[in-house]
């Protein structure tokens, strides 16, 4: 039996920039990663745990219930909210 071999996920988290070039997060600088994160939440990112804490709490009118469930059709959610917001504490602690 042959092994099959799998690709392994960095543990280290890569941003895509917008002209395609691939850059690890610890490698972006501060100014670069502060502007990747503005710009996800100008286009509306959420962080998973602010998406989670949304869907926890459907409301229970109907209205208000229909309004939410359209609402979460649209969420947009990005794990790089988190992960440019904790590099940036980070290296404000080292600092």
């Amino acid at each position: 039996m042959k092994a099959m071999r799998t690709k392994r996920r960095s543990a280290a988290p890569v941003w895509t920039c917008r002209d395609g070039r691939q850059i690890a997060v610890a490698e972006m600088a501060a100014s670069h990663i502060e502007n990747a994160l503005a710009m996800l939440e100008r286009k509306g990112f959420i962080s998973p745990a602010a998406a989670a804490r949304q869907l926890c709490n459907p409301p229970t009118g109907d209205g208000a219930r229909d309004a939410w469930e359209s609402e979460m059709d649209t969420l947009r959610v990005s794990r790089f909210v988190d992960v440019f917001r904790h590099e940036l504490a980070t290296r404000l602690q080292a600092a």
